[in-house]
């Protein structure tokens, strides 16, 4: 609905939008604090969009990671690959099969031993 708006972030007063991307394939980086008398976590780079799919305003969406996070990065974006569409001619045919039309007519009146949509023997 145009005249109702949407909120995709909770009212809550500690929700906030850590980070927004136009890019074609953006690329992030996690940073992890490092626990006490432990060797900290080695960064994590994450491909957004094969992590995530594109979805409706209602979805809940999905979790990036569960543990404490010190800082995330934009990364550089992956290369834009256009998509080359294959040509009908390219395209190897395995199997032709014949394709009926919809508009064939059908009976309409009860055949004995079956119903009207099934052909009898000597149709």
């Amino acid at each position: 609905n145009e005249n109702k708006e949407e909120l995709f972030i909770s009212e809550h007063p500690k929700s906030y939008l850590e980070l927004v991307s136009t890019d074609w394939r953006p690329m992030i980086e996690i940073e992890f604090p490092k626990p006490r008398g432990k060797e900290a976590k080695e960064s994590e780079s994450v491909d957004i969009e094969n992590f995530i799919a594109i979805k409706g305003i209602k979805a809940l969406g999905n979790q990036l990671i569960t543990e404490k996070v010190k800082n995330i990065n934009s990364l550089e974006p992956l290369p834009y690959e256009p998509v080359i569409p294959e040509k009908t001619e390219d395209i190897e045919v395995v199997d032709e099969q014949a394709v009926e039309s919809g508009t064939e007519n059908k009976k309409s009146k009860d055949v004995e031993g079956g119903s009207a949509d099934e052909p009898t023997l000597f149709d």
